[in-house]
């Protein structure tokens, strides 16, 4: 994952750097006083380079983790005989972990339906500090959120292609959320539809993983025995 980060990092420093040296910041402009595509988004074609190299890049790289030849490797231990105790904390991370996506929806909705008309109005008048600490935070929570849980599915007994591909899609979500903020800020409401995608994988990746370790330890502990 450091060489996409790498790439996330160019784009915020390459885009922060222009935008100071001109004296912009988009937060503070006055809708009034926007005439044109061109005024409310001067880097638009810029953004499309950068974001579609980031792409490309980000694509490649999971191609490369899911075609790459992987020996067969069996865990030493399976989640169904993890002790109670791991079990439970297993269980309430879990729990607290759906609370935080519940929430995140929730914060979207509420964002871009109520305070604001779209998410591209939204990131339009966010400024770039505010951006930049709020990529900074997502990053950090997405990436440990994901990283837990991932650490937890490799010990199910789903095969190893598969648990690449879920851990894949929930970790590279994040990847490609905060950089698609960027794009809509400085690119235009055209890269809102990144931003969803990149939701529905987070649900997807995250959600399938969470079921799968959940009926893994529990399953066999409520049915199995007493049937």
């Amino acid at each position: 994952m450091s060489f996409v980060n790498y790439f996330i990092s160019i784009q915020i420093f390459f885009l922060a750097a222009i935008t100071r040296a001109q004296g912009l910041d988009f937060g503070q402009q006055d809708s009034a006083d926007v005439v044109s595509p061109e005024s409310l988004f001067p880097f638009a074609n810029m953004t499309l380079i950068i974001f579609s190299i980031y792409l490309v890049c980000g694509i490649t790289l999971l191609a490369y983790f899911l075609l790459k030849n992987r020996p067969k490797w069996v865990p030493p231990v399976i989640l169904e005989n993890f002790p109670t105790s791991a079990k439970v904390a297993i269980t309430l991370t879990l729990i607290a972990y759906g609370l935080v996506h519940f929430f995140a929806l929730l914060e979207v909705y509420l964002v871009t339906k109520t305070s604001f008309k779209s998410a591209s109005e939204y990131f339009f008048y966010m400024k770039l500090p505010k951006l930049a600490a709020t990529s900074h935070a997502h990053f950090f929570g997405h990436g440990t959120m994901y990283l837990l849980t991932s650490l937890i599915f490799i010990f199910s007994k789903l095969n190893e292609f598969w648990k690449i591909a879920f851990i894949c899609l929930a970790l590279s979500a994040g990847l490609l959320d905060v950089p698609s903020w960027w794009a809509i800020k400085y690119g235009g409401g055209g890269y809102e539809l990144f931003s969803s995608f990149a939701g529905a994988m987070s649900v997807l990746g995250w959600g399938y993983m969470a079921i799968r370790i959940l009926y893994e330890i529990w399953w066999s502990e409520l049915f199995r025995r007493n049937a």
